[in-house]
């Protein structure tokens, strides 16, 4: 979603998510194994996981709508921000039981030289057995993935280059190369081997995307520990279909797939000015009942490939009937933290079926 961008912007309050944890067994395709094989793609088989995305402020939010209760949370730093800045944020919710799912994001351009050795850092500092977490109690909580960027295969933040644009080829090329220089730091000794680099799959149907990523780094299937997709809109499964097929051919379509944003905009039947193909004037029942089959629909047809579904939005951004954006109202609770109704017991529901909860 073009708002979730980076800490830095402006943006809407949080986002909603569901986690999934998959199954061992996601090698590629040909069953081989290696050195670069992300270990973090091992997973107990039939785990299902809920979480939770948030904005800046994820330890304020966590507090206003404590009634959730996440296991996971995903939170956006541009891929410079310094450990010291991330800290915070990772202690304000491990505190409260919850596991942190970090993006790296860099809008509108590609990371330098010197990023890669700060996603080792990131790494080294808060996955598993990290320095994060001597002396903690709450070491269970270690990040185990890293989103490298959000939504960067997206034209709006290169002037509406996107799918047939000249230069789309060439940003998917770096960012696999870039991707890879992350992935061998992470897995170095200054990095942690423990933690997975997800990586932006294709959802445009015609594999430009994916195709141009592995031109780059033939063996790109090998070095991320999973996939991701934003299929907002009714035509989810259309958009996840097109994920799998991009990538399926170079041989890392048995790689997870991590829906790391999805969400249906609702003011309780108020209409907006659109909602991704969903009706604009949904109340907080409707929204709850195709949510909920939405993501009963993603695990049936994946099963155990599925990953992530990560829904937005944690809190609406303004408060009901304020505006007419769709970008206001996609909260599982209000801005206050006031309950959505069936829409809040619906996230409750798939928060509380998360494993050790």
């Amino acid at each position: 979603m073009q708002l979730f961008i980076n800490t830095t912007l402006t943006r809407g309050l949080a986002l909603a998510a569901v986690v999934v944890a998959l199954g061992a067994g996601c090698g590629d395709v040909t069953g081989k194994r290696d050195s670069s094989s992300p270990s973090a793609s091992k997973r107990s088989a039939g785990a299902f996981t809920v979480g939770l995305n948030a904005g800046p402020a994820a330890g304020w939010e966590a507090r206003v709508a404590s009634q959730l209760r996440p296991s996971v949370v995903r939170l956006d730093f541009d891929i410079s921000t310094p450990t010291s800045e991330i800290a915070p944020a990772v202690a304000a919710l491990a505190s409260r039981g919850a596991r942190v799912q970090l993006v790296a994001s860099f809008i509108g351009r590609m990371p330098g030289d010197a990023d890669a050795g700060r996603l080792a850092l990131w790494a080294h500092t808060f996955g598993p057995g990290g320095t994060f977490w001597r002396n903690r109690r709450d070491r269970r909580l270690a990040v185990r993935y890293i989103e490298f960027g959000n939504e960067t295969n997206a034209g709006y933040q290169y002037d509406d280059c996107g799918t047939g644009c000249t230069d789309y080829a060439q940003r998917a090329r770096e960012y696999a190369l870039r991707l890879k220089e992350g992935q061998q730091a992470i897995h170095s000794r200054q990095g942690n081997e423990r933690v997975g680099l997800l990586a932006i799959a294709d959802e445009s149907g015609n594999h430009s995307w994916a195709d141009a990523m592995y031109a780059a780094v033939p063996d790109l299937g090998r070095r991320v520990a999973g996939w991701v997709a934003h299929p907002y809109g009714p035509d989810y499964k259309t958009k996840l279909k097109n994920a799998i097929n991009g990538v399926s051919p170079h041989g890392g379509g048995r790689r997870p797939l991590f829906v790391t944003e999805f969400g249906i905009a609702t003011d309780d039947g108020r209409c907006l000015n659109d909602n991704y193909g969903w009706p604009k004037c949904l109340t907080y029942g409707q929204a709850a009942d195709k949510l909920s089959s939405a993501i009963s629909e993603m695990r049936a047809t994946y099963g155990e490939r599925l990953a992530q579904v990560l829904i937005f939005a944690q809190l609406d951004r303004k408060p009901s009937g304020a505006t007419n954006d769709r970008e206001d109202y996609f909260g599982a609770v209000q801005i206050d933290g006031q309950n959505k109704g069936p829409l809040t017991t619906t996230v409750q529901k798939l928060l509380a079926s998360n494993p050790g909860r």
